[in-house]
């Protein structure tokens, strides 16, 4: 047998699933030393290294903030004494139908998937979502993607940050546009970001990104004229015929999508629109999850289900929730005010916050567990073989099993079938927005990504090279600091909410913040606060930029 261990296994922090190799030597050993630890290296062959976070996979297996050991009412118990504990409960909310909600991250295998479609029917429930609540609108893409077809394109088209929700596809992109004369990268946002230092940047006004694509489309498909010099969404029309011009030209173009937490409304239309654009083109085109397996994780739940649930927790209808792979304190803005109410929550996670369920379960890394996910490139792939997890911590597709067992008396076997894309259920609303701003407020709060946090932060805001940003801040203009006499903190308030923010360095990003804009890192839950938890037009819980003021 080998003195050393090696896992090859999958980076848990975003959708591209970089491949890692985990060494240590063996644990046989009688000594326990710095040589017998784990060690990170990732496949060469990939071509596209580790990001910033993914150099951080270690901190997360070895982190003192695990969640090592159960809790049933805040008391330390072991995995089965947990569910015990919680069965009766559970049985005395599931006699009603729809009682009990479940959400799912979307950080879970497509076995575990499976498993929690089959415990909903067990709880009499259709109440079965997914998070991060903005990867459920990409559900009704099926991706024509691959990485090495990416590497040769001769126009890649980011709508959206791509670079900071993925930071290891940066490299095949730049390579693309680096690779000949003429090829070309574009970037559409609504505020500056990391791809826009390296492209030709289309800056459309916030709230208008449905609404500019739906010009583009009817463009292309001949349905509209467009005068070179009207302005449409803050973009001439000669400038979006050069745009449609170049799609139509390109021989093996790509159109990538990335959403984040505050930042696009109506990312469903987005998509849709997308789709359509890359269909008349012929371009290839992804949507890029913030989820490491959304696109199984959703098609395996089936539905949409994300806005019953919410609008189903505010209204007070149902008791129990249960949550597999993250804190709801941590993801679902005002949970304090709905976990008052509701009689009981469950929630598998990796880190116990300062505000916890009554039944908590240690919850493993992708890492330390077997199962299957769904790859950007659309095929069934293996995460490899799986870290010896830390503590208690077991799969989630492990404790559904459990759980079932102890509502059913019976195994139950996790299977994994192709997932089916939803189908785009009706036409999207493509009228344009009104104006985000008003006078009584000025500014626009816009979500952003840090290509060293992931999703809500609830793991990177736990890392070591983190414990110093753990403060939540937001980016305003300089000229807006000094104008205002603004100190090192600030209030920001939106007719959602408010809290409280340090000011950070506009240094410390490498595109300018306009004036008229808040640039808000998502990765704290005080920054949920800002951004409305609830439908948009299109039924879709993903909420977009949101009109903002200043509060000294």
């Amino acid at each position: 047998m080998s003195s050393v261990e090696e896992y090859r296994t999958k980076c848990t922090f975003c959708s591209v699933q970089d491949d890692i190799i985990l060494k240590r030597k063996s644990s046989k050993s009688a000594f326990f030393e710095k040589g017998s630890l784990f060690k990170l290296y990732y496949d060469e062959k990939s071509g596209r290294g580790l990001c910033p976070r993914g150099n951080f996979t270690l901190d997360l297996l070895n982190s003192p903030y695990r969640l090592k050991k159960s809790e049933l009412f805040g008391e330390e118990c072991s995995i089965e004494e947990a569910i015990k504990g919680a069965i009766p409960e559970i049985k005395r909310i599931i006699e009603k139908k729809n009682n009990i909600a479940i959400l799912m991250s979307g950080n879970h295998t497509l076995e575990e998937a499976y498993l929690a479609k089959t415990l909903s029917g067990e709880l009499n429930t259709e109440l079965l979502g997914i998070f991060p609540f903005e990867d459920e609108a990409l559900l009704s893409v099926k991706n024509k993607f691959s990485f090495n077809s990416l590497s040769e394109s001769d126009l890649v088209v980011c709508v959206g940050d791509v670079f900071s929700l993925s930071p290891t596809l940066a490299k095949p992109i730049l390579d693309a546009r680096n690779k000949k004369r003429g090829n070309r990268l574009i970037s559409l946002d609504i505020t500056g970001g990391r791809v826009s230092l390296f492209a030709e940047h289309f800056n459309v006004e916030v709230g208008h990104m449905s609404y500019f694509l739906s010009l583009l489309l009817n463009y292309l498909e001949g349905k509209s004229k467009l005068k070179p010099d009207e302005i449409f969404s803050g973009i001439s029309g000669a400038k979006i015929k050069d745009l449609a011009e170049a799609l139509i030209k390109s021989e093996n173009g790509q159109i990538l999508f990335s959403n984040i937490y505050g930042h696009f409304a109506n990312p469903y239309s987005i998509v849709s629109k997308l789709s359509g654009i890359s269909e008349i083109t012929e371009n290839r085109f992804a949507a890029i999850p913030v989820g490491q397996n959304s696109l199984g994780v959703g098609r395996v739940i089936g539905n949409f289900n994300n806005k019953k649930i919410i609008d189903a927790l505010k209204v007070k209808k149902i008791e129990g929730l249960i949550v597999l792979g993250g804190n709801p304190f941590e993801f679902i803005p005002n949970f304090k005010d709905i976990f008052e109410y509701l009689n009981f929550v469950l929630s598998t996670a990796f880190f116990k916050g300062s505000n916890s369920s009554e039944c908590i379960i240690p919850s493993a890394f992708s890492f330390e567990k077997k199962g299957s996910f769904i790859s950007l490139e659309e095929k069934i792939v293996n995460l490899g073989e799986p870290v010896p997890p830390v503590g208690d911590a077991v799969s989630d597709g492990d404790f559904i099993s459990d759980l079932l067992y102890y509502l059913t008396g019976s195994e139950t076997k996790a299977r994994v079938s192709v997932p089916k894309v939803l189908p785009f259920v009706e036409e999207t609303d493509s009228k344009k927005s009104s104006p985000v701003i008003n006078k009584k407020y000025p500014f626009t709060a816009v979500g952003i990504g840090l290509p060293f946090h992931h999703d809500r932060g609830e793991i990177t805001r736990r890392v070591k090279w983190n414990e110093q940003k753990n403060e939540p801040y937001v980016f305003i203009n300089p000229d807006i600091v000094k104008e205002l006499s603004l100190g090192d903190k600030v209030a920001i308030e939106t007719p959602n909410g408010s809290s409280v923010f340090r000011i950070g360095t506009c240094s410390d990003l490498p595109f300018d913040i306009p004036r008229d804009i808040i640039a808000v890192p998502v990765h704290f839950p005080e920054s949920a606060q800002l951004f409305l938890c609830s439908s948009d037009s299109d039924g879709i819980i993903s909420p977009g930029a949101e009109k903002a003021r200043i509060v000294k």
